[in-house]
């Protein structure tokens, strides 16, 4: 579940971006379910789609999103890893014990190690 969620609508007047923060704390393979329900999935084009993972994961996520086009939205986000075993498709080896940090946009990501 997600904690300290924050946000609020800046500029109603002028802008009008919805801006969403949160954390969680859970089991990683949850975190990939999710990301596979909601537009993020299609952002990947599908890549987390058959992924499986093992253990816990630390999630900060960032949202801003044009109410007069949803469709502009951003995202912002990293999964910290602690040691989390992630298995991408059946055609490619676990990658295991895996430490780090993934940072994502709607654009790409970035894996920083520890």
């Amino acid at each position: 579940a997600l904690q300290g969620v924050a946000g609020g609508i800046e500029d109603l007047a002028e802008q009008r971006l919805l801006r969403l923060e949160g954390r969680a704390r859970g089991a990683l393979a949850d975190m990939l379910r999710f990301v596979n329900a909601t537009p993020v999935g299609d952002w990947t084009g599908g890549a987390l789609a058959q992924a499986q993972a093992t253990g816990a994961a630390d999630l900060s996520l960032a949202l801003t999103i044009p109410l007069p086009d949803p469709a502009a939205a951003t995202v912002r986000g990293s999964v910290q890893l602690a040691g989390n075993d992630l298995h991408l498709r059946p055609d490619v080896p676990v990658l295991a014990a895996l430490r780090g940090r993934v940072d994502f946009t709607e654009r790409g990501l970035t894996v920083q190690p520890l």
